[in-house]
Formats: structure tokens, C-alpha cells, sequence
């Protein structure tokens, strides 16, 4: 019984010795968190270190110090990745016994983010030796800092694949571009861009790229004399950040300016002819605007030329403004709608009339009584009008033995006479007067018919001829 006893206190002895360790209770925990038995470093925690303030501050300590240590070599490749989630299964497990350990969720993170550079890595060096830099720098660039065993390695390789990629780019940039297939060339330094960013060298290309298509365009233009599209084309090459002008650009739009504006001058001269067609000559210029509207400095030659020949354009003698006017004769009409004794209207406001008082003795018995005055100004060459008997004269039947006088001076020099206007006249007279080197433009008109307004010795004086829609052209 007495050796029973022994043996049986001896194999408590060993037991103890298991569980517990050679050495203190921190150091036993430490060993069974290291060797993964979360199980007996429970039970020595709950055993032995529990209630030991010292010893509890030594154990959480480790905890932490332990699953730091593990983050950091998975990081930098001292362990596996299941090395790592053998310790941290161990230390979560633990934890969820004793509660000491409190940035296990962020440590789990950090692992994955690492994990996921990791696994970037190996897919950035696959694509990298099999030539696909696009998906190689992409994975490369995946690469994060905390991934201490392969992220100085990833950044040298991204650099090398990087400067590869981009030769290869600018290379193939240039030969569609050789073949004139400037947009395709573009797209692809745009979409290298995206892959690596605008580089310099991306940015050197595309500059040159797009300076060689303007210039290479103009320079075809201005060889089969298409001044128009040189014109366009350097214009928009001026409002390109990425383009340098060029002295010979420059040069050849300069010289296309000229050309384009003397061809343009020659067909509005043309179009104007002996005829001052200046409508035509206009319609010329404003359809050589519509061409250059990209081009201000060009839109403004042209307005000039426009302006002279709008210079031609008739303007009514009644817009202007007299410089005189006599008693007996009205410019403008005062009696509403104007037309002659065939129904044909004309502008009232263009009316010319000689009229009378109201006496039976106030009607103009001289040419001075009867005239208005215009200065002119030696402006003008032209001077065109009509010259009708007045729908209203028509209820006089009686009055036409005083005869009517139309006369226009230029300078006190008689121009043109009209024929007298007699109660047989229907046709209407329409005139064309000579009138350059005329500074002083005088015409007269006499001819009235009385009518009582039913007051004694009061009457209204109505017009037996009018002039209207009176023009003047340079």
C-alpha cells in the first residue's frame, strides 16, 4: 500500500510538471501559447497566475507583445500564413477565456490586407514574365507598405515594368502616328495614362503628336491652296495646350489669310460689278465669315469689307434729316394710308406732297414757297423715286387747270423736271437722277386742290402729285 501511495503521488508529481513547466507559471503560459495548446494555457492562467497582479500583467503582455511579434513576421516572411492563424487562433481563444487582448478585429485586418498584397505580388510577377505590364503594374501597385517581405522588391520591379510599358507606348504612338493615324495614337497615350499616369514622357509624346497632325495638315492644305482649312486648322491648333506653333505654321496661315482674303475680295468685287450689286457682294462676304468663324481676326478683315458695301445699301432721302423746309410742301405723310390713283400703296412715312393754308390765298405762288433741302454731302451717286398723282385726287374734278411742277436741284443746278401730272395721268412716273458731286439736294413740288371744309372762307389744300420711297445710293 505504502509503495501505491508513492507511485501515485509521483505520477501527480510528473502531471504537475507537464502542465506547469520547469520554470515559473508565466513561463509555462508562454510555452502552451507558443506551442498552440490554448486548452493548458487556460488552465494554468485560471491555476496560477490569476489573482498574482505581477504575474497577470506579465501574461497580457506576451498576449500582445506575442500577436504584434506574429503580424510582423507574416509581414516580413519569417512565417507562413498558416503559421499566423495557428497563433492567432490560439491567442483568440484564450482571449475569449480571460479578456486581456484587445485589437485582435485589427489585427485580423491588417493580416488580410497583407494577405491580399501578397497574393497581388505573385499575380504582378506571373503577368510581368509573361509581357501583360498593364495587369503587372496594376498588381505591383497593389502592393502596400506593411508588406515588408515584398514591397521594396514590388516597387523596384513596378519602376522597371513602368519604364518598359511606357518605350512600348510611345513606340507604337509614333509608328500610328507615321501612318497619319494621329487619333489612334492618342487613344493610346490616353490609355496609358490611365495604366501609369501622365507621365512627362507621355506628355513630351502626345505634345508632339498633336503638334505633327496640325502641322502636318496645314502644311497639306497650303500645298493645294485650301486657305480656308489652314485657316481653321491653325486656328484650332492655337486654342491646343498641347501644340507648339511653329514659325513655318505661322507663316504658311499668314500667307493663307492674304490669299483667302484677296480671293474673297475679287468675288464680292466682281459680284458688285458695274451694277453695285452690294447685296450680292455682301451675300459673298457673309458666306466667307460662315468658313472662318473660328478666326476673329480674320471675321474682322471681313466685317470691313461689309461695312463698305453696305455703304451702297439705298437709304430713304425722308430718313435723313432736312436742313430746310418751306411753307407750303410736307415730307412725311399725315393723312395715314398713301397710294396712287391705281390702288398702289407706298410707305407714308417716305411721302412727299406739296400742300396749302387754310385761306383761299395761302398756296405757294413761287418755287421758294415749295422746297425742302437735304445736304447730302457729296456722299451719294444715285438718287431714285416715284412720282404718282394721289389716290384722293380722284374726287377732284374740276381743279386741274393750275398745272403741277416736280424739280430737284443738286447745288441750285436743275437735275430732273417731271412731267406735269393732269386728270388724265394713271401711270406713275418712276425717276433715276444723277446726283454725284451733289452736296446740296433741293427739291420742289407745286400742285394743289382746294376743298371747303364747310367753314366760310376756310379750305383744305390736298396734293394733285406726290414723290415717295425716295432713294439714295452711293
Amino acid at each position: 500500500m505504502e509503495m501505491k501511495k508513492i507511485v501515485s503521488i509521483m505520477l501527480t508529481l510528473v502531471i504537475s510538471v507537464v502542465i506547469t513547466g520547469c520554470g515559473s507559471s508565466t513561463d509555462s503560459f508562454e510555452n502552451q501559447v507558443k506551442s498552440g495548446n490554448y486548452s493548458n494555457a487556460i488552465e494554468i492562467y485560471h491555476k496560477n497566475i490569476v489573482g498574482n497582479s505581477e504575474s497577470e500583467n506579465t501574461a497580457n503582455a506576451f498576449l500582445q507583445d506575442f500577436l504584434d511579434e506574429s503580424l510582423t513576421n507574416y509581414m516580413d516572411g519569417t512565417i507562413t500564413e498558416q503559421e499566423f492563424l495557428n497563433r492567432y487562433t490560439t491567442i483568440d481563444k484564450i482571449n475569449y477565456e480571460i479578456w486581456t487582448v484587445y485589437d485582435l478585429d485589427w489585427v485580423y485586418q491588417q493580416y488580410l490586407n497583407v494577405k491580399e498584397s501578397k497574393e497581388s505580388y505573385l499575380i504582378a510577377v506571373e503577368y510581368a514574365d509573361k509581357g501583360d505590364f498593364e495587369v503587372a503594374i496594376s498588381a505591383f501597385s497593389q502592393v502596400i507598405l506593411e508588406d515588408i517581405e515584398n514591397y521594396s522588391d514590388a516597387q523596384d520591379k513596378l519602376a522597371e515594368v513602368t519604364k518598359i510599358y511606357q518605350e512600348q507606348i510611345i513606340e507604337n504612338a509614333k509608328q500610328l502616328a507615321g501612318t497619319d493615324n494621329f487619333e489612334e495614337a492618342a487613344m493610346c497615350i490616353n490609355q496609358a495614362s490611365v495604366v501609369i499616369g501622365f507621365t512627362a514622357e507621355l506628355e513630351t509624346c502626345l505634345r508632339d503628336l498633336v503638334t505633327q497632325k496640325y502641322a502636318d495638315s496645314i502644311d497639306t492644305a497650303f500645298g493645294s491652296g485650301d486657305y480656308v482649312t489652314v485657316i481653321r486648322e491653325y486656328s484650332d491648333a492655337r486654342c491646343d495646350s498641347y501644340v507648339t506653333i511653329s514659325s513655318d505654321m505661322t507663316n504658311k496661315y499668314s500667307s493663307s489669310v492674304t490669299n483667302y482674303l484677296n480671293d474673297v475680295s475679287k468675288k464680292a468685287e466682281d459680284a458688285f460689278g458695274d451694277n453695285k450689286d452690294y447685296s450680292a457682294a455682301i451675300r459673298i462676304l457673309q458666306v466667307a465669315i460662315s468658313e472662318v468663324d473660328v478666326d476673329e481676326n480674320v471675321i474682322s478683315e471681313i466685317e470691313q469689307k461689309i461695312e463698305f458695301y453696305q455703304e451702297y445699301i439705298p437709304v430713304y432721302l425722308t430718313s435723313l434729316e432736312y436742313t430746310q423746309i418751306a411753307r407750303y410742301l410736307r415730307v412725311g405723310a399725315v393723312f395715314g394710308e398713301e397710294s396712287d390713283v391705281n390702288g398702289t400703296q407706298y410707305d407714308v412715312d417716305t411721302v412727299i406732297y406739296p400742300t396749302g393754308g387754310s385761306l383761299n390765298s395761302e398756296v405757294a405762288s413761287t418755287d421758294d414757297e415749295a422746297y425742302v433741302l437735304y445736304n447730302i454731302n457729296l456722299k451719294y451717286s444715285t438718287l431714285t423715286g416715284t412720282i404718282y398723282r394721289p389716290y384722293r385726287s380722284l374726287s377732284s374734278k374740276e381743279q386741274w387747270n393750275t398745272a403741277t411742277s416736280v424739280k430737284i436741284y443738286g447745288d441750285d443746278s436743275l437735275l430732273y423736271e417731271a412731267p406735269n401730272i393732269t386728270k388724265d395721268t394713271y401711270e406713275s412716273i418712276n425717276f433715276k437722277v444723277d446726283v454725284t458731286g451733289v452736296r446740296n439736294l433741293k427739291i420742289v413740288m407745286r400742285g394743289v386742290w382746294t376743298e371747303s371744309t364747310g367753314w366760310v372762307g376756310m379750305y383744305d389744300r390736298n396734293p394733285k402729285v406726290c414723290m415717295a420711297e425716295v432713294t439714295l445710293q452711293k
